[in-house]
Parts: structure tokens; C-alpha cells; sequence
């Protein structure tokens, strides 16, 4: 699982983490947070089960 962050039109800052063997494909985007705060991350991180997260 890859995490990366990226800025939209004004200003809006968001988190994407992504699955590195989805190669683009469909099922790559894991899930978007809106913001950059770790706190905010880690809880959307911990709802994912264990083993999707390896």
C-alpha cells in the first residue's frame, strides 16, 4: 500500500493510498482522506482489514 497526497483546485489538500499491484487498474484507489493530518489517516488505515493492508 502506497500513500501519497495531493492538492485539488483551492487549495483542498487530500491522502490517497493506493494498492502498488493494482498497476492503475480498477481497485487501485484504496481510499481518499480529506486532509494531511496523520490522526485522520491512521483511523481510515486501521478500518482496513489486516491482510488487505500487507
Amino acid at each position: 500500500m502506497s500513500i501519497d497526497e495531493t492538492s485539488l483546485s483551492n487549495g483542498e489538500l487530500y491522502t490517497i493510498l493506493t494498492n502498488k499491484t493494482g498497476k492503475g487498474r480498477k481497485g487501485t484507489i484504496v481510499a481518499m482522506v480529506a486532509g494531511t493530518k496523520a490522526e485522520t489517516v491512521i483511523s481510515v488505515i486501521e478500518k482496513i482489514h489486516l491482510k488487505q493492508r500487507i
